[in-house]
């Protein structure tokens, strides 16, 4: 009598069960035939579907389902999830599912706290998930840097190492052979000096004296690299005027000077006062001036300009030698690159001078560089600050040239 009347209730009350259960967005209902395809769906369960339904059924899936052997025409209950795990349009309802008559019935409820759990689930792994793409992103960034960083630390330390062995090399072979020929001639002279003419003497004494000259230099070079290599040399910046300590650097040089016969030219528009070590600064013009006359011939000429500009005196120290070839102008500030070549007289070089020229023009924050064609001369320029404030003591003329004359290393 029971089911006579639950008969009668569905006859009578279809329409309003219909409109009751199939339109609330809580009851999921879908009627599938078991070869797949979709008979009908409500719109709570439809919501799910996207692209062909029965593949939307994850867990269990649509083909576990018409599978599984049962008594009864309720083949499952229990969580059914479903969506597309593409995109993460995933949600599972508690549901009954059932099968007959080659029809797959699928009938189902949102369980709400279950729902509100797996939304914080879900929210909770989005984030941390957000999080560790910001963490990789950074660890990314960070490990770039230190290998960026490596990688600049490992071309430093290769340029040092080649730097370290071209020093050597300098000691080894540049260093020696002059005491080689010092001794030679020295020996030479000991040994014949009774039986020379003046004239004789007079000549080894002078490639005595010339050997000595340059073997000075180049030790002062040196010394002077070394202890910026070891932070020895001290900075001491102070007030001096351009031309003073140009007219003791050029009578230093005026025996190289005399014997080429070169005619040095010195223009300066207005007196400018700069502001510099004066050791430092003396070498740097030493090397210049000295590598002008080194490179041009005999009865050739050297112009020493000064021309102030915003900051700074620019000072360019031209000859018209032989020149240097674009492709190895880049290699004269690289003690690594080795490249030296000899001067018009036969004079030899390490290439050393300009090394420590560029290292004591970037000390006073300046910068140095070079125009030059083959065959054209050479024309190499830096820049060095000038005095800014007023001043009540300038270093005298005298105690530049007494200190060029004595060690030009000094601390």
């Amino acid at each position: 009598m029971e089911k006579e009347h639950i008969n009668l209730l569905f006859t009578n009350w279809i329409d309003e069960i219909k409109s009751s259960v199939f339109n609330k967005n809580y009851i999921c209902v879908a009627l599938f035939s078991t070869d797949g395809n979709l008979v009908f769906a409500n719109k709570a369960m439809a919501s799910f579907f996207e692209g062909e339904p029965c593949k939307c059924l994850i867990n269990p899936t649509f083909d576990k389902l018409v599978k599984i052997e049962s008594d009864s025409s309720m083949v499952y209950e229990g969580f059914l999830t479903l969506g597309d795990i593409t995109t993460d349009n995933v949600k599972s309802i508690k549901s009954q599912i059932f099968i007959k008559n080659n029809e797959l019935l699928i009938v189902g409820v949102a369980d709400a706290k279950k729902l509100i759990k797996q939304y914080e689930s879900m929210y909770d792994l989005n984030r941390e998930t957000i999080n560790l793409q910001r963490q990789l992103i950074k660890e990314k960034h960070t490990l770039q840097e230190t290998l960026d960083q490596l990688n600049e630390a490992n071309l430093e330390l290769k340029e040092i190492n080649t730097t370290k062995d071209k020093f050597f090399s300098i000691i080894a072979h540049d260093l020696r052979n002059p005491f080689v020929v010092l001794l030679g001639f020295s020996d030479l002279l000991a040994e014949n000096l009774k039986e020379f003419s003046i004239n004789q003497i007079e000549e080894q004494i002078k490639l005595i004296s010339q050997t000595s000259h340059q073997t000075y230099e180049l030790l002062e070079d040196i010394l002077l690299w070394s202890k910026t290599q070891l932070g020895k040399l001290t900075f001491n910046p102070q007030r001096i005027y351009f031309e003073d300590l140009y007219q003791a650097v050029i009578h230093n040089l005026s025996n190289q000077i005399q014997k080429k016969n070169i005619t040095i030219n010195f223009i300066e528009h207005e007196k400018s006062l700069i502001f510099a070590d004066l050791n430092m600064f003396k070498t740097i013009l030493r090397n210049l001036i000295s590598n002008a006359i080194k490179f041009t011939y005999p009865n050739g000429c050297i112009t020493v300009y000064c021309e102030k500009k915003n900051e700074n005196l620019v000072v360019s120290v031209s000859d018209n030698g032989i020149g240097i070839s674009p492709e190895n102008q880049a290699r004269l500030w690289k003690l690594s690159e080795q490249y030296t070549t000899n001067g018009t007289d036969g004079e030899e070089g390490t290439g050393l001078g300009l090394f420590i020229c560029k290292e004591f023009v970037e000390k006073h924050g300046g910068k140095i560089w070079t125009e030059s064609e083959i065959g054209k001369g050479s024309n190499f320029k830096f820049t060095i600050p000038l005095y800014k404030k007023e001043y009540s003591e300038i270093t005298p003329v005298s105690q530049i040239i007494s200190s060029s004359l004595s060690q030009t290393i000094s601390t």
